[in-house]
């Protein structure tokens, strides 16, 4: 199996997650019980795949304050990511959080003195020319359709593009899989602690009792999405995967309107989403 197949799969399982998170989070759950308890499940998932690669870990100090840097910034994203996902319809939420790519950019450019060229300029723009399409509403009298949701999104996406950036400074210093199993797990063990100093640890019980075998399957499924894109990192490029593995814009707001019959501005959804696509291919191949 090549490397493009494999990031489509992981494509797949990554709306899958995604779908199975936003019916879940429908029924007013604890977002960070939910991280906590997901997170757990996806980093077990992922300890297998330390078999097809070389284990080592860290030798420097700074490597893991930096990595404990990153850790903070992917749990609160998480966290932020299901608060968003709780109040907003999947597919909207797919689209929007694809502003990570610019933060993402921008950060390149100013911490690592990474290129800015025209072509990525005209990707941040048709990123924000489609979110713009797919939030517009005229009959809002803001003429955007803002909500908690959208805000959430938008900070989880920072703070997630945040922890992609620290990324490039230390993870040639871990194996793939070690790393991401590693930060999963350690975002579940942080969230656990937060969660007993505010003497709330009932809230994963509750969390567990309410959802049952369906925050085992959504940490499944991102376990898998997250097994099978080091995989395909490993047969491939990272700048080729990535930007493959983003067929999952299309594949959640498919499965949005299939499965949870998310109609609404369904047709600037379309729009929007062509739009964006056109950004992240001038961003990334170019």
């Amino acid at each position: 199996m090549n490397w493009f197949i494999l990031a489509i799969l992981a494509a797949v399982f990554f709306s899958a997650q995604r779908i199975v998170a936003r019916l879940l989070l429908r029924k007013q759950g604890n977002p960070i019980a939910f991280t906590v308890c997901h997170n757990l499940i996806a980093g077990a998932v992922i300890i297998p795949a330390f078999f097809f690669f070389d284990f080592h870990l860290p030798v420097h100090a700074k490597t893991w304050l930096l990595y404990l840097v990153a850790v903070f910034f992917y749990g609160v994203g998480d966290v932020y990511t299901y608060k968003a996902i709780q109040n907003l319809s999947v597919s909207t939420w797919q689209i929007i959080t694809q502003v990570r790519h610019i933060f993402t950019l921008l950060g390149g450019f100013l911490i690592y003195s990474e290129p800015l060229a025209a072509v990525k300029i005209l990707g941040i723009v048709l990123i924000i020319t489609g979110a713009f399409v797919t939030l517009y509403n005229k009959r809002e009298k803001t003429k955007l359709n803002w909500s908690v949701g959208i805000f959430f999104t938008v900070l989880a996406a920072f703070l997630i593009s945040a922890g992609i950036i620290t990324d490039k400074t230390i993870i040639h210093d871990f194996s793939m899989p070690v790393y991401v199993s590693l930060n999963l797990i350690t975002i579940s063990v942080g969230g656990f602690l937060y969660l007993g100093i505010k003497g709330k640890t009932k809230s994963i019980v509750q969390e567990l009792k309410m959802q049952r075998y369906g925050l085992l399957l959504a940490g499944i499924l991102f376990g898998i999405h997250k097994f099978i894109l080091i995989l395909a990192i490993k047969l491939g490029e990272v700048s080729r995967v990535i930007p493959v593995s983003q067929a999952a814009l299309i594949f959640t707001v498919i499965a949005g309107v299939l499965f949870l019959k998310e109609n609404e501005r369904l047709p600037q959804k379309v729009i929007g989403i062509a739009i964006i696509a056109l950004g992240v291919i001038s961003m990334y191949f170019f």
